[in-house]
């Protein structure tokens, strides 16, 4: 059953939820896809950005038109503010936009498993269909021990499905490797594990299938 209000058209929009630390190029990868959107989809996407207020970024903004829309979350992490701010600002972008598919941004400090607990809310569960959560690291930044051992850099590593070692082309090799060995031996085995240069990924990797309700649940349970 649709949520009361939700025309019917609103159903089973593909949702990518993608994460990443501060710096390690998830805008620039979103950038990157609209830049390639097929001709004649309709694109959302929402943005969080951590403790700034104002629109979407200038970025993202140059790509707003007919066939994309872009809104932001601001003034605080989406995580925190699921069960409100995230709902109503969803809606509000689904029912504006009426998109094909729909991109999600988290904020370097937001906890992705409190995020997809509210995408696969049943309140939601005819409008949206997640897909596999998308995680871009900076091989760099990866290689810093103490950033790399936070609780909420090592959340984002074990929900996402697809990880992305992103500006390869910047990172020694060594760095890189290092990433990839991890990513690749992580229990459940991740979907994909792939290097990037300016965040740029195949298109396809936004259909791959997403985790179980059961897995996003546990997670949240135990953050």
């Amino acid at each position: 059953m649709n949520p009361a209000g939700v025309e019917p058209r609103l159903q089973h929009i593909p949702t990518s939820l993608i994460t990443g630390y501060h710096g390690a190029g998830k805008t620039t990868a979103i950038l990157g896809l609209l830049a390639r959107k097929p001709e004649g989809e309709r694109w959302a996407v929402l943005v969080n950005a951590f403790n700034q207020s104002g629109g979407a970024p200038a970025d993202l903004l140059g790509f707003a038109g007919k066939d994309v829309t872009v809104s932001k979350i601001a003034g605080g992490c989406i995580c925190c503010t699921a069960q409100v701010s995230l709902r109503v600002e969803l809606m509000r972008l689904l029912r504006k936009a009426r998109p094909d598919r729909l991109l999600i941004e988290a904020s370097a400090l937001a906890r992705p498993a409190a995020v997809l607990a509210t995408l696969r809310d049943p309140w939601l569960a005819d409008v949206l269909s997640p897909r596999a959560t998308i995680c871009i690291v900076d091989p760099r930044q990866f290689a810093d021990r103490q950033l790399a051992a936070g609780e909420i850099y090592l959340d984002q590593f074990a929900l996402a499905e697809v990880i992305i070692a992103n500006k390869a082309d910047l990172a020694p090799q060594s760095q890189l490797q290092a990433l990839l060995d991890h990513a690749r031996a992580l229990v459940p085995k991740k979907l994909r594990a792939l290097t990037a240069v300016n965040g740029e990924f195949p298109l396809d990797l936004l259909d791959l299938v997403a985790a179980t309700t059961e897995k996003a649940a546990a997670l949240t349970s135990a953050a």
